[in-house]
This record gives C-alpha cells, sequence and structure tokens, in this order.
C-alpha cells in the first residue's frame, strides 16, 4: 500500500477522535505510544487490519505491543 493511501486510512480512523495514548519508549528521537481509539481499539491493531501497515515482530516485542484481537 503506498503511503498516501495508508495515511488516508490513519485520517480516516483517528479524525475528530480522542485518542488515549501512552509513551512507552523513544526511538529514532520520537516518542513510540500505545494509543486506543475511543470504541476501545488499539490504534496499531486497527491500522494493521485494514492493511495500512506491517507488524515487525522485531519491534512488536522490543516495545510490549501484545496481542491484537
Amino acid at each position: 500500500m503506498p503511503a498516501q493511501q495508508a495515511r488516508a486510512v490513519v485520517s480516516r480512523l483517528v479524525l475528530n477522535q480522542r485518542l488515549t495514548c501512552t509513551p512507552v519508549d523513544r526511538s529514532w528521537n520520537r516518542i513510540v505510544a500505545r494509543c486506543s481509539l475511543p470504541d476501545g481499539r488499539r490504534l496499531e491493531c486497527a491500522v494493521i487490519a485494514a492493511g495500512a501497515a506491517v507488524r515487525w515482530d522485531r519491534y512488536w516485542r522490543r516495545y510490549g505491543m501484545g496481542d491484537c484481537r
């Protein structure tokens, strides 16, 4: 999926939503956080389920992301 399409998927998921985010670490001078949508879905799982991202097990384990349902 091209980057513009992936951005559109993420925008559609979060637009006008209040996310709950918890920082878990830093990577490349950026904050790594777990974020949940108002309906309780985890943002990273929703983005993967929509096909806009792939799970990299190395980093998934490093940041303790757990399982997607």
